[in-house]
């Protein structure tokens, strides 16, 4: 008879258009992320208790190690209190180049730090989407720092060209 690990926890996220299960782990605190399984550093990197440092590094050892659930594990990290992970967490994003976590960071364009709306911009122009257009031209109304408002500007004229770049190779 096989007993159920309990460290183990499965989390389900629902997306845009898909749903996806990743499994994490409890680890201890005294472990590197270099030593981590992959549950175990997706454990750290969705933690709200675990210190920022080591959520930073969680998220640049499963980078490196491109493991799976990645992507929804950083998106639930863009909601973390420190901005700093807020930050990291948008740079693994862009690194990943997965349109589908435009739905999920277009929020952070509300975020109360400048330097987490200007990442999340880059990001977006990043992915290209061409649905964070109107989100960022909503935001834009509302953008009180100048360098943040003229980056919004500029990917707003970005995606809005490769829209309509893509529409007209539609007809073709």
């Amino acid at each position: 008879l096989v007993q159920p690990r309990s460290d183990i926890v499965v989390h389900s996220f629902a997306g845009e258009d898909q749903f996806q299960e990743i499994q994490t782990g409890s680890v201890s605190p005294d472990k590197l992320p270099a030593d981590m399984s992959d549950p175990e550093l997706l454990g750290v990197i969705i933690s709200r208790a675990a210190p920022e440092e080591r959520i930073i590094g969680a998220m640049q050892e499963a980078l490196k190690k491109n493991i799976t659930g990645l992507l929804e594990a950083v998106c639930v990290a863009t909601e973390h209190d420190s901005y700093a992970v807020r930050l990291q967490a948008l740079d693994v994003i862009g690194q990943l180049h997965d349109k589908r976590a435009t739905g999920r960071i277009v929020s952070l364009l509300d975020d109360y730090d400048p330097s987490v709306r200007k990442k999340t911009v880059k990001v977006l122009e990043n992915l290209n989407d061409c649905r964070a257009a109107g989100h960022l031209r909503a935001r834009l109304l509302r953008e009180p720092v100048p360098d943040v408002a003229d980056d919004m500007k500029s990917v707003i004229k970005l995606l809005e060209s490769a829209s309509i770049q893509g529409a007209i190779y539609d007809f073709d």
